[in-house]
């Protein structure tokens, strides 16, 4: 019988935690239960990953790698240059995720399957990249679940929780917002919205007000590469900002020639993120609309992600949500992680002992599709291309859907493109071609106006199907697209 894990493969931290077979659910480490998510090239052909990465950020931060989980969703040809290789974003998570599996290897044996956690607005690059990242580092049976999700599930088996739930979580580079139904053992979510800013973002506003003061007493940054020296001094400006949680003023010694203490309120912090605040504001209320809820249908507010203890991040959602208290946990770091191991139990029922099977009994997930899919058409009154959307974001899977469209000329030739997008739009500026096609060597008297039928559909285990079809020929093409990748 199985061990199932799960892992918050985290912009800052990661953490790795297992549901083992006599139901306990527990972290398991070897010498740091939150991992650095920081990767450190060594000139002698070393990768270390965790605290000694950290520890060369100070005298090497050239050749250390933070917050690679920002670039995931880059395209293929972004990669870091080290000692003459070259290492994509997948790699470098590889690495971490290699360092966490042989952490937990020492006290639980081999580990093959494993759920890893996305944020929910995770395009189909970094999803791919993630599950690549996975097979790299040894896991070879790995499953994917969005970060939310996984804290909706940990909630709902931990908690006497029942409703409409927004899970807020807020961590070191994402936030993800989704709106759940639970009903007992059940949860269903109803819709998912995210930005890619967190805890580092409100660090570099620290770093910002640091080296404001150190220009304005010494007349220079505190180094001619702000970038570099930002990465440099990560540690302090953390440390200072989660000080700040707690006083109205904190200071702090910057590292370099000729230091002295620099202050920094809570007052000036607090105006230096107030831009993320109203970007929080902005995707509740469009998730809000999106699925057709108002903001007195939300039953709770649930806080994941370690930024989440800000109390100007407590104080807007009660605010804007109307809520005299918020559901937390001293563990907010750690739910994701504990949730995608009751995740990977349930996608692997096979394997769970009879302790597990009474526990989780017949605890069912149901998920919504995360981005709008759609196709390139031409559109005569604007005389151009525009994308033709499909399926919507938020519509729940399985599904179908079918459209007809007609030839714009006598051509025996058909493109077909599969598009993804955050937004519902026809710009194709702000879309992404995840895949195409063609449709080729139509037969029949080809003219102008000839009818195409289009389907997408999304099954059970989000394979995207889409099916071109020509009605004068009968001839077909079909596009398969795996969106969760396993």
């Amino acid at each position: 019988m199985g061990t199932f894990i799960g892992i918050d493969l985290g912009t800052t931290f990661s953490v790795l935690s297992a549901y083992q077979d006599d139901g306990k659910h527990e972290i398991i480490y070897d010498k740091e239960r939150f991992l650095p998510s920081v990767v450190f090239f060594d000139p002698s052909g070393e990768v270390e990953v965790g605290a000694i990465a950290v520890q060369a950020l100070e005298l090497d931060s050239d050749n250390v790698v933070t917050q690679i989980k920002k670039k995931m969703p880059q395209n293929d040809s972004f990669t870091l240059d080290f000692y003459g290789s070259s290492y994509s974003p997948e790699d470098i998570s590889s690495f971490i995720l290699m360092k966490l599996i042989k952490g937990a290897e020492k006290k639980l044996g081999k580990i093959e399957q494993a759920t890893i956690t996305i944020p929910a607005f995770y395009n189909d690059i970094a999803r791919e990249a993630t599950k690549n990242a996975a097979l790299k580092a040894g896991i070879t049976n790995p499953t994917i679940i969005s970060e939310p999700v996984a804290a909706a599930l940990y909630y709902s088996r931990t908690k006497n929780m029942n409703g409409k739930v927004l899970i807020y979580d807020l961590g070191g580079g994402t936030l993800d917002c989704s709106i759940v139904q639970i009903d007992g053992d059940n949860v269903e979510v109803l819709g998912t919205k995210g930005d890619s800013f967190g805890g580092t973002d409100f660090d570099n506003k620290v770093y910002g007000l640091i080296n404001k003061q150190h220009l304005e007493q010494k007349g220079s940054n505190i180094d001619s590469d702000l970038d570099s020296a930002a990465k440099r001094q990560s540690q302090k400006t953390e440390s200072l900002k989660k000080t700040l949680d707690e006083r109205d003023v904190s200071s702090v010694f910057p590292s370099g020639e000729g230091r002295f203490p620099i202050e920094i309120s809570k007052t000036d912090f607090e105006s230096e993120i107030q831009e993320y605040i109203l970007k929080s504001e902005i995707i509740i209320e469009t998730l809000l609309d999106e699925i057709n809820l108002a903001k007195n249908d939300i039953d709770e507010v649930v806080l994941v992600g370690g930024s989440t203890r800000l109390p100007l991040f407590q104080q807007h959602l009660k605010d804007c949500l109307g809520k005299q208290e918020l559901v937390t946990t001293v563990n907010v770091d750690e739910i994701v992680s504990l949730g995608a191991s009751i995740y990977c139990a349930i996608a692997n029922r096979d394997d769970q002992s009879a302790t597990q099977s009474e526990d989780l009994g017949d605890a069912k997930l149901a998920d919504v599709v995360n981005h709008y899919y759609g196709t390139e058409v031409f559109d005569k009154n604007q005389n151009q291309m525009i994308n033709s959307i499909m399926i919507n974001k938020n519509e729940k899977y399985p599904l179908t859907f079918t459209d007809q469209f007609y030839t714009m000329s006598d051509t025996t030739t058909l493109n077909c493109t599969v598009t993804q997008s955050e937004i519902k739009t026809e710009d194709l500026k702000f879309t992404e071609i995840i895949a195409k096609t063609s449709l080729e060597d139509l037969s029949g008297e080809r003219q102008e106006g000839l009818p195409i039928d289009i389907t997408f559909s999304i099954d059970e285990n989000m394979i995207l199907v889409c099916s071109y079809k020509d009605e004068l020929s009968g001839k077909d093409i079909v596009i398969e697209k795996n969106l969760n990748p396993r």
